[in-house]
């Protein structure tokens, strides 16, 4: 995946509108979801940018999992860290995950208020950056 090239929003989601071909394509696999087609998956139809949501979570395993283990020089979360991040996203409570670490409930709360730290000093970062690169071409930055 190319970071540079892609908008945050199309980061989060996993694919990207292609204005050349008129179509959304999977970031991972490059697959194509024509604007003017419909899209069986598993039984259901889909409209071309609901089937690359689609594509992402039945071929691909769901987003969250593709970001947390992409191996990019980007991604600097420990594995303590993916796996915590997992466990929130699965609806487990800090006791339950807690439990399932052998952690305390109060290192659980912890490790999270680090990774909501991580979070502001990223968006933070990308305001200043924002900011100090405003004259140049926004619509090629990765963070809008």
């Amino acid at each position: 995946m190319d970071y540079e090239k892609l908008k945050l929003d199309e980061i989060k989601k996993g694919y990207h509108f292609n204005q050349e071909k008129k179509s959304y394509v999977c970031n991972y696999c490059e697959r194509n979801f024509q604007s003017s087609h419909i899209y069986p998956i598993n039984g259901e139809f889909f409209e071309p940018e609901q089937a690359a949501a689609k594509h992402i979570e039945v071929d691909h395993s769901g987003q969250l999992k593709l970001l947390l283990h992409s191996d990019t020089r980007y991604n600097t979360l420990t594995d303590k860290q993916i796996e915590l991040l997992s466990l929130y996203h699965s609806g487990m409570s800090e006791d339950e995950i807690a439990k399932n670490l052998g952690m305390s409930v109060s290192k659980v709360k912890r490790q999270r208020f680090l990774l909501q730290e991580k979070a502001k000093q990223a968006k933070l970062y990308l305001a200043i950056y924002e900011c100090a690169f405003n004259n140049e071409d926004t619509d090629s930055l990765m963070y809008k």
